[in-house]
């Protein structure tokens, strides 16, 4: 489900199954939105550093990628740190 789909002409696509597939980071990810009425929602993997930031929230309208680079960007400095 977080591996790259292809088109048929064989070009990435960008996409799982569910899940966007971000893999020309330096730090490759996997991530899922989810918004209804009144909130949103954000969940992203980082496989090989083995961890997960999930965000969930009553209030639309916010930079929750943005929320979400930030407390990735801590995680990972902690990690580089060890």
């Amino acid at each position: 489900m977080q591996e790259m789909l292809l088109s048929n002409k064989g070009n990435p696509i960008g996409y799982g199954i569910g899940w966007e597939v971000i893999d020309d980071a330096e730090h490759p990810y996997v991530e899922h939105p989810g918004s209804g009425y009144g909130s949103q929602a954000l969940m992203r993997l980082y496989p090989n550093e083995g961890f997960a930031i999930v965000i969930m929230s009553n209030f639309e309208g916010y930079d929750h990628e943005g929320v979400v680079d930030a407390a990735a960007n801590v995680v990972l400095s902690m990690l580089a740190g060890q």
